[in-house]
């Protein structure tokens, strides 16, 4: 955990830097953190999401990586709490793509309390980070299909590529 202050420019702000939260400060403000991050009242899960990313990424409670940690997080506590069957909600493609995008729609909300563009933000860039990774995987079906099309119909290697596709990391025993 931090144990220095640090903070960004910000030409929104008065002085034009932006404090992250004092290292003194943090554990209450993780607590406050988890707290929106594992509720569980009806809001949608991604929507709760996109705001305990947010805040994650204003407590900055490390010296580095706040920003790959804060979207990890989103995929585990997505999958912990069950909404997803597995780790699979990535935001980093889509930040890379679009990090001004990002960047701005953090800033934004810091800025005015309108929570609404971030949020949309948010789930777009969710959006386009995975079903470019669906759309990358079917294509990778469809090319693995072909290739195996002249092998005889009831060979076992049919139903194994797309099982490949969903469990990249196998034994033989387990195919």
């Amino acid at each position: 955990m931090r144990t220095t202050p640090n903070g960004v420019a910000d030409q929104d702000r008065l002085g034009g830097y932006f404090l992250y939260t004092l290292p003194d400060q943090l554990s209450d403000v993780l607590v406050l953190l988890s707290g929106l991050t594992m509720d569980a009242t009806k809001r949608p899960e991604l929507v709760r999401q996109a705001l305990s990313h947010w805040m994650f990424e204003h407590i900055h409670p490390f010296h580095d990586g706040n920003g790959r940690i804060g979207r990890l997080l989103v995929s585990l506590v997505m999958s912990w709490k069950g909404a997803t069957a597995n780790a699979c909600v990535f935001l980093g493609e889509g930040v890379r793509q679009n990090k001004e995008l990002y960047v701005e729609g953090l800033r934004g909300a810091r800025s005015t309390g309108d929570f609404a563009p971030w949020t949309r933000t948010f789930l777009a860039l969710a959006e386009q980070t995975n079903l470019g990774r669906l759309s990358k995987l079917a294509s990778l079906l469809s090319h693995r299909q072909k290739a195996t099309a002249k092998l005889r119909s009831h060979s076992l290697v049919h139903p194994l590529i797309p099982w490949a596709l969903t469990h990249p990391k196998f034994t033989v025993k387990d195919a």
